[in-house]
C-alpha cells in the first residue's frame, strides 16, 4: 500500500507527488530518444528506460487508485484528493497510450523515409 492506514492523505500533492515526477523523468527520457530517432530514423533502445519509467508511474498511481475500494477510506478524503487518485493512474495510463500511438507511428513513417 501507498499509505498507512493511519495515514490519510491531505491534500493531492500527497497522492500525486511521486507518480508525477516519476512519468515527468520518463516522458523526459522517452521524448529524447524520439527526437533521437526522428535525426537517425532508427529509435534507440534507450527509450526503453522511459517506458519503464511510465510503467513504474502506472503502478504507484494504481496502487492509490486502488485504495478508493474501501469505502471508509473514499469517504475519509475530500473531492479533490478523489480526483487525485484518479488522476495519478489515468495520466500516466494516458502517456502510456500516446507512447505507444508514437511507435506506431514511427514504425509506419519508416517506410515512407526510404
Amino acid at each position: 500500500m501507498l499509505f498507512a492506514e493511519s495515514e490519510i492523505p491531505q491534500s493531492p500533492t500527497d497522492v500525486l507527488m511521486l507518480p508525477l515526477i516519476i512519468l515527468f523523468f520518463g516522458a523526459v527520457v522517452y521524448a529524447a530518444a524520439y527526437a533521437k530517432g526522428m535525426q537517425v530514423r532508427k529509435l534507440p533502445m534507450f527509450r526503453f528506460i522511459g517506458v519503464a519509467l511510465i510503467v513504474i508511474a502506472i503502478f504507484l498511481g494504481f496502487q492509490s487508485f486502488w485504495q478508493l475500494q474501501d469505502a471508509l477510506y473514499k469517504a475519509s478524503i475530500g473531492k479533490r484528493v478523489l480526483y487525485a487518485h484518479y488522476l495519478g493512474f489515468f495520466f500516466p495510463l494516458l502517456c502510456a497510450i500516446a507512447v505507444g500511438v508514437m511507435e506506431f507511428l514511427f514504425r509506419r513513417r519508416g517506410n515512407q523515409w526510404e
